[in-house]
């Protein structure tokens, strides 16, 4: 491969890499090593596009060069791979029967209010049956059901995250209408993650969150393996009034002299007085309202592949 060719695969690639990193890591995550793979994708991009701009005077030293970033670049988009592979595979399994999927929506159903009452999680009427009465009551399509199960799958899995982290109470759960299902397939034709095609599949919940709930419940849902998640909004709200600072460290002095005078130092230098007020933070029994929307990626399962003879 010439040197030419060799710059516009790079070009490619990093344009290319650039936009699954930033696609991969929307969202809320405050582990160090999300943080680490960011700044070395981030690197290794511009690193790369730098390369490619350049102007190169022919030479084996440049072109060893250029196939070790080259290399390097296909490294990381393998282990990009790898990391993903587990994503499509709930979208590629066996799809299920109309029957099947409302016995499933029941034993999930079942099993999550089971870890809420276990995890002491009340679950308000308008998040009950994840958001799917209507489906427990209706036979579905036969050629909705593989979507309704991807979106079943997805709504369970992030109502569980925050039951386990801690939530006091599950207020409400909304999924959004879903597409026909050739709709849905013409629309995931423009986007594609790794050569799989996707739809995005929306949805909502509102819960209340206890003192550390929300860091939690934010870090499980981005690191799950089975469903990819994507933050898409977040509002916090906290209808109780802070409790006074005075009531929560005891009564303190109305005026804090901010230094002490020469004189009654008894003529030594001025000493800072110590500070009295303190940040307090998750008060316990606290709690705030939260509201988050959440987008899933269903990757159009592939085709069946057909043994040759």
């Amino acid at each position: 491969m010439s040197i030419s060719e060799n710059k516009r695969v790079l070009g490619i690639s990093a344009a290319f890499l650039a936009a699954f990193a930033g696609l991969g890591y929307v969202g809320f995550s405050q582990h160090s090593a999300c943080e680490e793979a960011t700044k070395k994708l981030n690197d290794l991009s511009d690193n790369i596009s730098a390369m490619a701009d350049a102007e190169y005077a022919p030479s084996q030293a440049i072109q060893k060069e250029l196939t070790a970033a080259n290399k390097t670049l296909a490294a990381q988009k393998e282990a990009m791979k790898a990391q993903f592979a587990s994503y499509p595979a709930l979208c590629d399994a066996k799809p299920l029967t109309s029957p099947e999927f409302q016995a499933r929506l029941r034993t999930l159903n079942e099993k999550l209010t089971a870890a809420a009452k276990e995890k002491g999680c009340e679950i308000a009427a308008a998040a009950r049956d994840l958001g799917m009465s209507t489906l427990l009551r209706d036979t579905p399509q036969a050629d909705m059901v593989p979507l309704l199960t991807f979106q079943l799958e997805a709504i369970n899995g992030l109502e569980n995250h925050v039951v386990a982290a801690g939530a006091a109470r599950l207020d409400k759960v909304f999924c959004a209408p879903l597409p026909d299902p050739k709709e849905a397939a013409k629309a995931a034709k423009k986007l594609d993650i790794l050569g799989r095609k996707y739809f995005p599949v929306d949805m909502e919940l509102a819960f209340t969150a206890k003192s550390g709930t929300l860091t939690t419940a934010l870090n499980s849902i981005m690191n799950d393996k089975q469903v990819f998640y994507i933050i898409t909004g977040l509002a916090i709200k906290n209808d109780t009034a802070l409790q006074p600072m005075d009531d929560a460290l005891g009564k303190q002095p109305d005026a804090i002299p901010t230094t002490q005078s020469a004189e009654a130092a008894g003529g030594q230098a001025a000493q800072p007085a110590v500070p009295v007020a303190k940040q307090i933070a998750g008060l316990d029994g606290e709690q705030a309202r939260v509201h988050l929307t959440v987008r899933a990626l269903y990757f159009v399962p592939e085709p069946a592949k057909t043994s040759k003879k």
